[in-house]
Formats: C-alpha cells, structure tokens, sequence
C-alpha cells in the first residue's frame, strides 16, 4: 500500500490503525503481516506532485519487492500498482455571490485536476501491464495450440474485465443544492463526469473506474470548517 498526503503526521496515524505492531514515528515504511505500506508526500493541488505520484509510487513498490525470488512464470511479473482511491479533495465554503476566482480555482486543482493527473499516470502503468499480459498470454495459447494442432476459438485481443479498479471520491453535493459550496458542488460534479469518461475509455484495456457519491464525513478538516463558519464547540 502507498499513501499519499501533504502530512507525515496524518501518515503515521493511518499507519498506526493498519499496523498491527506499534510504529515508530519516524519510519516511512513499515509491513503489517505481509503487507509493505510507504508513504509519499504530496499537494495534490500542485500538478507537478500530483503527475509524481504513480512514478515514485511504481519505485517504491520495485524497491520493496526486488528482493522476492524470481518468479520462472512466463506471465510478467506482478504488477506493482493494480489499483487506486482517488479520495483526497478540498472543501471551502462559498456562494455564488461569495465565491472568489481564487477560491473556485481551488477546487478544480484540487477536487478534479489531482484525480485526473494521478488517474492518467494509473492508467498508463496499468495498460502496459494489461498489455504485456495479454502478450504473454498469447504467445502461451500459441505454443500450446502449435503443440497439440488444435484452436479454442477465443478472441485474443479482449484483455481480461476488472484486472485493475480505479475508485474516486465524489459526493452527493455533486447534485448540487447547496448553495454554500457552490465551487465544492461543481467540481465534485466534474469528478463525476470525468469518473464516467474514464470508465467508458479504460474497460476495454481491463480497467474498471466507479465512483462513490459520497454524503457528509466527519473528518479533522471538516470539523474545523464547521466550528470556523457555523459556530458551536466541542
């Protein structure tokens, strides 16, 4: 598993619920049972660290697994990154009498350029996969057909459904409704729109992308957000 935040500490404390042993504060990289989990420090809102993310993600995990025995399979190896949640996102209060350009640029670098440059860099990892699987596998059917004289008839260049999942976080507020977040509404609107977008492009490369219309979480962020603007303690 690699996570991904613009906090070490968040990290830690993810790391923490997952292990099963304590963690010491200052590791990047712990296993719990078999499981290797790495962090990478990144703003999604920054196109340059949100096209990183996958790059460094595929060499971590090459890192973490160069040292498993070698497999004599004549598939390729595994593949490092077979799936992704896209679930960080940015809120901010505003209307549309509110709302500055500043702040609905926010949300779009956020909310719905983030997913899409981390998605692109998946997809492209995950077809070449794809890809040299559906090789391999061919060129087994191959030789077994030329040794035995016979065909099965199957079409080879169908890759196989659901070898990858792509997951992004949207939300309800996609629906819109709520004038206080209006900026919040439209961008999680177009997360929707690129979910299906992506999902009509990448199945027939054996990559499936939905998406979770998410209602309201309590988080730490959101929590401060609505003492700051609605008042109220605890």
């Amino acid at each position: 598993i690699v996570l991904v935040s613009r906090s070490p500490d968040k990290f830690q404390s993810a790391l923490d619920r997952l292990n099963d042993e304590d963690a010491t504060p200052s590791s990047t990289a712990q296993r719990s049972n078999q499981c290797i989990i790495k962090f990478i420090r990144a703003d999604l809102s920054n196109a340059n660290d949100a096209s990183s993310i996958i790059p460094r993600a595929i060499q971590l995990l090459s890192t973490s697994t160069s040292k498993s025995t070698t497999s004599t399979s004549p598939l390729p190896q595994p593949i490092l990154i077979s799936g992704i949640v896209n679930a960080a996102a940015s809120t901010s209060r505003g209307n549309l009498l509110t709302t500055t350009p500043e702040m609905f640029d926010d949300q779009y670098t956020t909310n719905v350029r983030g997913p899409f440059l981390v998605t692109q860099g998946a997809a492209r990892h995950m077809m070449d996969y794809n890809n040299q699987l559906s090789l391999s596998r061919n060129n087994i059917s191959d030789s077994s057909n030329s040794a035995s004289g016979s065909m099965d008839g199957s079409d080879s260049s169908i890759i196989p459904r659901g070898l990858c999942s792509i997951v992004n976080i949207c939300s309800v507020a996609a629906k819109g409704g709520a004038p206080f977040i209006l900026p919040y509404s439209c961008a999680k609107s177009a997360l929707v729109t690129l979910t299906k977008n992506n999902a009509a492009e990448l199945a027939p490369h054996g990559i499936r992308v939905n998406g979770v219309n998410m209602g309201w979480c309590l988080t730490e962020n959101e929590h401060a957000l609505q003492r700051e603007v609605h008042g109220g303690g605890g």
